[in-house]
This record gives C-alpha cells, structure tokens and sequence, in this order.
C-alpha cells in the first residue's frame, strides 16, 4: 500500500533515529523548521495563560463566601477561570486551528478573524466553544488544584 511504502522510505531515510529524524529535517528545512507555526501559537498562549492567572484570583475572592473550603474554592475558581480565559481566546484558537489544517486558506491570522466573522457571523467564531471548555475544565481543575 501506499502508506506503508512511505513508512518504509522514512524508516530507511531516519535509520528509526528520532536523533537522525532531527539532523535530517534540520539539514533540508533549516533549524528554523522546527519552531515554523509557532508564532500563530503564541497568540493564542500567551493571552490565554494570563487570563486565566489574573481570573482565577478575581474569581476565588467572590466564590469564598459560597464555598468556605479553601481548597475546593481554589479548584473551583481555577476550573472557571479556565473557562473564561478559554471563551475569551477560542475565537483566535479556531483561526490557527483553520490555518493549520488548511494551508492557503486564509493570508493572515487577522484576515482568517475577519472572514470568519463576515461568513459565518459573529457567532462562527465560537463555534465549538462548549467541546473546548469541556477539556478546559479538567485541565485547569489539575493546573489549580
């Protein structure tokens, strides 16, 4: 088959080295190669750690007068901040998760925003939002807890 006949010249091409994989990309694509996407990824990272950061604090303050335990405020504040911060960056999520699987189909990463918006409507940009913050929650659970 096809795929397998690919598997086969990549094994012969690495030599099964993880190690020889690395030397190989680096010496075809450059050690920039490696980091190539990244960028569009920062977006995304940077604003979504630091709001969840600054609500996780602003959120244990005003959930400690209906939850006096410390500790399940603390996985509760986090579990909704995660939230918060993953509603608040999803838009920017779906942009470069679109770039990624589809080369080419917008030119930038503002430009993807705006399309998405103008077709799809306001709302397109949260689309799937609730499977997102349904790993958010877990996630940001295990980060605070």
């Amino acid at each position: 088959s096809l795929s397998l006949t690919h598997t086969h010249t990549h094994r012969a091409k690495y030599n099964n080295s993880a190690l020889q994989c690395l030397r190989v990309i680096a010496q075809e694509e450059g050690v920039t190669s490696f980091w190539a996407g990244n960028g569009v990824n920062m977006v995304r990272i940077i604003p979504s750690n630091a709001l969840m950061f600054f609500a996780k604090p602003f959120i244990q303050t005003n959930l400690k007068a209906i939850i006096p335990d410390p500790t399940l405020a603390g996985i509760a504040s986090g579990m909704a901040a995660g939230c918060v911060s993953n509603t608040a960056i999803y838009p920017l999520d779906l942009v470069r998760l679109r770039m990624t699987t589809t080369p080419g189909l917008y030119p930038n990463f503002l430009s993807g925003l705006a399309t998405i918006a103008k077709v799809e409507g306001v709302g397109g940009l949260f689309k799937g939002v609730q499977y997102a913050n349904a790993w958010a929650i877990p996630y940001a659970a295990a980060l605070f807890g």
